[in-house]
């Protein structure tokens, strides 16, 4: 069970971190951080303070994941 847990923290936290990067609304107004993490807490019924969290360790598997002298083109890595 503690797997799944954190499999899905991971996939909760790639999914925010690709909204985080969409912060800027296509008529150029700014969404505010805290209401996205909000309404996407919401979303997945957990508190905007876990989303965060699980933003920082998704960002830190993909750092494992794919160091920066791996060929990250045969990967799917970030920024590849």
């Amino acid at each position: 069970m503690a797997r799944i847990t954190h499999v899905r923290s991971v996939i909760r936290g790639k999914l925010w971190n690709r909204i985080k990067g969409r912060e800027h609304a296509p008529s150029g107004q700014f969404v505010r951080k805290a209401e996205t993490a909000e309404t996407f807490a919401e979303k997945h019924g957990v508190d905007e303070r876990t989303i965060r969290r699980d933003g920082k360790l998704a960002a830190e598997v993909d750092a494992d994941l794919c160091p920066p002298q791996m060929p990250q083109e045969r990967f799917d890595c970030p920024g590849a």
